[in-house]
């Protein structure tokens, strides 16, 4: 299995592409080889693993199939919700998404500049373990 973030999702189009954290690549992904339950997505910074391989039928480029997601946003939304904590995402003065943390009543409970997606991970107490080869 192969690492890859994803770079960005059309959920109503119902693909995107993810790069490759190894190579670097763009890798284009379809949201038939999402291996996760429910509506079938992802977004921008979140973590997977994949294989490569080709598409069915008349597309057949390269493409990542057997997507399995490590640290998706909703996981993330998920462990905050439980301590009535909310997600408000921003771009930096480069373009760069960032996120914050509020509370019910929209405090902010993060630094007002935001946090990368790992950043926010370890905010919420998810930790991150590289394999190694």
């Amino acid at each position: 299995m192969k690492n890859a973030t994803v770079k960005w999702f059309n959920a109503q189009k119902g693909y995107g592409f993810l790069t490759d954290s190894e190579t670097k690549e763009d890798v284009f992904c379809h949201y038939s080889q999402l291996q996760m339950d429910g509506f079938k997505s992802l977004h921008e910074n979140d973590m997977v693993e994949y294989e490569l391989g080709t598409g069915a039928g008349k597309d057949s480029r390269e493409q990542a199939i057997n997507v399995k997601p490590i640290l998706t946003m909703k996981m993330i939304e998920d462990s905050l919700k439980e301590d009535n904590l909310h997600i408000k995402t921003m771009k930096d003065g480069y373009g760069i998404t960032k996120y914050q943390v509020v509370d019910g009543n929209n405090v902010l409970q993060t630094d007002e500049n935001g946090m990368s997606f790992m950043e926010l991970a370890t905010y919420a107490n998810f930790e991150i373990v590289e394999k190694s080869a």
